[in-house]
């Protein structure tokens, strides 16, 4: 080694071009989002997975100006979103997709994280949503969750289940229905 510069090896080969792994080189570049008055500091390869913040960070912005999102004093302002529907998307969105025992979210979790998914156009997160929606949801939340995203081949079976099933609709289910019915949801 004495004699040759510094990092230099005697007749190495040309080092081979490195490449960044498709699946798991992740842009850890952090994104401030304000959601009421909740700030989130979140992955911004998790928010490329929407359509609209992928759009937003792609448009062109001015030369010198920080970007918004960059830091928690120039957050993204999200406005007409419940900052805890923001965080159940965010506890979807951030579960594991490679793992074998994912989290099936509940009812709870999963309609807003639906909403919000449909909303920003996360449509991997959407097509991974709505087959468990199916699954898990009760008749109503079915009713309710097929209204609210207009998913008509789910109302018929859904009503047609609870007209025939043996146990009376409970007096929370009536005025869920009663509620969706009154207000023309129907």
């Amino acid at each position: 080694m004495y004699g040759h510069p510094a990092g230099e090896l005697p007749n190495a080969d040309p080092p081979e071009e490195v490449v960044r792994h498709p699946d798991f080189f992740f842009d850890n570049t952090l994104v401030a989002i304000q959601v009421e008055n909740t700030l989130f500091n979140v992955h911004k390869y998790q928010l490329m997975k929407s359509e609209v913040f992928s759009d937003m960070f792609k448009m062109p912005r001015t030369e010198g100006d920080a970007e918004e999102g960059s830091s928690p004093q120039r957050p993204i302002v999200m406005k007409g979103i419940p900052a805890s529907d923001f965080a159940d998307l965010l506890k979807v969105l951030y579960a594991s997709l490679f793992s074998s025992n994912q989290p099936v979210p509940d009812a709870a979790l999963l309609i807003p994280a639906f909403r919000l998914a449909n909303i920003l156009n996360f449509s991997e997160l959407r097509d991974y949503l709505l087959p468990l929606a199916e699954k898990d949801l009760s008749d109503v939340e079915k009713i309710e969750f097929a209204r609210e995203f207009d998913i008509k081949d789910w109302l018929a079976p859904a009503h047609m289940r609870l007209c025939l099933r043996e146990k009376p609709l409970t007096t929370v289910e009536a005025k869920k229905l009663q509620c969706l019915y009154k207000h023309g949801h129907y």
